[in-house]
């Protein structure tokens, strides 16, 4: 990020996983991460993945859906977390490289950060779903998805997507806690009028046009 400019992409392979993940769950995704309007943003520490998402820019704001980010110490308690969550019935998100992934445009050819959903775990072979185009559901070789999660280093400042980022075998929860509220008028007119609240709160608070930390 320089001179203050920030692009936000709002269908990532960040969004369409959890949406996928949410789907799974009898949610509506469309109307779980729509809710909640998101257009500002704080400047500061940039991570070089694509999905990547600022701290104070909240992909759902509902008390129901628990969303948070695992950074297990090793390999041994990666596997082992994959794999309680899919005996729970809470398919995973996993940072991986595309350059492992034979499904991918960039499988041997360029590393970037990718996340896709593990839905079966084996010792030799696992299932995933990965929603962003081609899209990908099926078999993939438990060691294959191992070297995409390793916690690789990629140094080329040529590569945007990647230089300078260590997956180390991080992993998105997301699962809702309880049935997702009934659309009716009364629920689609309190999410409004907590997101103008919001942005009034933000109005009166933003700093003077020019100085750092400047909502965009």
């Amino acid at each position: 990020m320089t001179a203050g400019f920030w692009y936000d992409d709002l269908c990532s392979c960040l969004q369409v996983d959890v949406a996928a993940v949410l789907r799974t769950h009898g949610w509506d995704p469309v109307r779980a991460m729509g809710a909640h309007w998101r257009f500002a943003f704080t400047p500061g520490t940039c991570e070089p993945v694509e999905f990547f998402l600022p701290a104070g820019a909240v992909l759902i704001d509902d008390p129901l859906v628990h969303v948070e980010w695992h950074r297990p110490a090793d390999a041994a308690v990666a596997a082992a977390e994959l794999r309680q969550e899919i005996d729970a019935g809470r398919p995973p998100i996993v940072a991986v490289d595309n350059y492992y992934l034979p499904f991918r445009p960039a499988y041997r050819d360029v590393h970037a950060a990718h996340l896709m959903v593990v839905t079966g775990c084996g010792r030799e072979m696992v299932e995933v779903l990965d929603p962003m185009p081609p899209a990908y559901s099926g078999p993939l070789p438990a060691r294959v998805l191992d070297a995409s999660r390793s916690s690789v280093t990629v140094t080329d400042p040529t590569d945007p997507f990647f230089a300078g980022s260590a997956l180390g075998w991080r992993w998105l929860s997301v699962y809702p806690t309880g049935p997702q509220p009934t659309l009716t008028w009364e629920w689609f007119s309190g999410v409004v009028r907590a997101n103008l609240a919001v942005f009034v709160a933000r109005g009166r608070s933003r700093p003077p046009p020019g100085s750092a930390g400047r909502g965009g």
